[in-house]
């Protein structure tokens, strides 16, 4: 009985030893590990920021009000400048490969009002695409319309002081698994960040309205009088033929007198 034990214990022992083994063996999915390279913290960026062209316009258009009978105008506009340039200094960095994903430089923008105190708007995240990092050149470029875009959580800046910061990661985007059928797989950023950099000022221009010209529309013609210039022709007609009647009658009675009085 003793001996059995032993034996039984001895068992036991030897299949927690390999159980421990097997769990140190076993690499976490989500983790970075030894065979897996550290993403390194970017640098905080060197940026500068220019107004640029070409000039963006924004035709006037024009719509009926039915209600007023009146042509309502949605007035348009032009501004001299359509984007912000902003030229990041490139960092020196060589592209990876980690868990099956390349690790590179990416950016991102934020912008607020200088008069704001803690409004920033970032125009990227994982669902738009933050900006790669050019691996030719000295700069980065990314060229921002001062409109807005339907893409873009930010608004129209024309006519503002506006403060700008770039921030620089490394990493990649990838869809995070959520074994929920009503979450589905959402875009997340996985990596390291630099920080925000420091605010650069820019004044914006405005957006100058166009100059408009609604012509008065042409005077529609009097439908009275044209009913009446035919119904007039109608009556002349008419008396036209009464008299003609009455000419025939009146000959045709001095022909019968006229008869009457030779047999006489």
């Amino acid at each position: 009985m003793g001996c059995l034990t032993k034996n039984l214990v001895s068992v036991l022992i030897l299949t927690m030893a390999i159980s421990c083994l097997t769990l140190t063996m076993i690499k976490p999915s989500n983790a970075q590990t030894a065979t897996s390279s550290p993403i390194p913290i970017p640098s905080v960026p060197e940026f500068t920021v220019q107004l640029i062209g070409p000039p963006f316009i924004v035709n006037t258009t024009y719509s009926f009000d039915q209600d007023t009978g009146k042509i309502v105008p949605q007035i348009g506009f032009t501004n001299q400048h359509s984007y912000l340039e902003i030229k990041i200094k490139n960092q020196q960095f060589t592209p990876f490969d980690q868990n099956g994903n390349t690790v590179q430089i990416l950016y991102n923008l934020r912008i607020k009002q200088s008069n704001e105190t803690d409004t920033w708007v970032e125009v990227y995240n994982p669902y738009n695409n933050y900006p790669i990092q050019t691996n030719s050149g000295t700069y980065t470029t990314l060229n921002i319309t001062i409109e807005g875009g339907w893409d873009s959580p930010l608004g129209s800046i024309a006519g503002t002081q506006s403060d700008i910061q770039v921030e620089a990661l490394a990493g990649y985007v990838h869809r995070m698994v959520v074994y929920s059928p009503s979450f589905g797989a959402p875009y997340v950023f996985n990596g390291t960040e630099s920080g925000w950099s420091k605010t650069q000022t820019i004044s914006v221009s405005e957006n100058i309205p166009m100059a408009i010209s609604i012509s008065t529309p042409p005077v529609p013609p009097d439908l009275s009088r044209l009913v009446a210039i035919p119904l007039l022709l109608s009556v002349l007609s008419l008396a036209l033929s009464v008299l003609c009647l009455a000419v025939i009658f009146r000959h045709r009675k001095t022909l019968i007198k006229m008869t009457r009085f030779s047999k006489k």
